[in-house]
């Protein structure tokens, strides 16, 4: 249901309608529809946007899974940058913090559920990954620019969830 409904509210961005949907959620008792939502914003507008190139029923296969693997690609970054030095020198050379990220994420049968669906988990662990990779290099050297893609970043992950305002707190 959720994924139907995100899909609702991008067809309507596509059309230029707006963050509105025609489903009405939790018994809300929308008085006239479409009505305006307050869901997470950042799925459904760039679902929306990218269907005004592409069919909106094909984007809710393959962009999910673009941000299933780019997840993987950006925690693999992440993880190496952390732990860089081989886990296992001897017996697998090569073996980083990366791989063992990768492995944890890649193999969850929840995490892969749920991140290549259209919801909003795929964005938003693209988006915390990036934030994370990024991070650890504005943070080694603060600069006011950084600390501008520092709230960016933030931004962007409470648009994706509301839950990972967590991160401003953390950050």
């Amino acid at each position: 249901p959720d994924g139907g409904f995100y899909t609702n509210v991008a067809a309507h961005v596509r059309d230029g309608d707006g963050l509105v949907s025609d489903i009405c959620l939790f018994n809300e008792g929308c008085p006239y529809l479409p009505h305006p939502t307050g869901t997470y914003p950042l799925w459904p507008l760039v679902l929306g946007y990218a269907a005004r190139l592409l069919p909106l029923s094909e984007l809710t296969r393959w962009l999910p899974t673009t941000f299933y693997f780019g997840t993987l690609i950006l925690a693999y970054l992440w993880g190496a940058s952390l732990f860089p030095k081989d886990l296992f020198p001897k017996t697998v050379p090569g073996f980083s913090g990366g791989h063992v990220l990768v492995l944890m994420f890649g193999l969850n049968s929840e995490f892969f559920r749920y991140t290549s669906s259209p919801y909003t988990e795929g964005l938003a662990w693209f988006v915390v990954f990036a934030a994370l990779f990024r991070f650890r290099k504005i943070l080694a050297r603060p600069t006011w620019y950084g600390g501008f893609e520092l709230g960016v970043w933030l931004a962007l992950a409470c648009l994706a969830r509301y839950q990972l305002i967590l991160m401003t707190l953390a950050a």
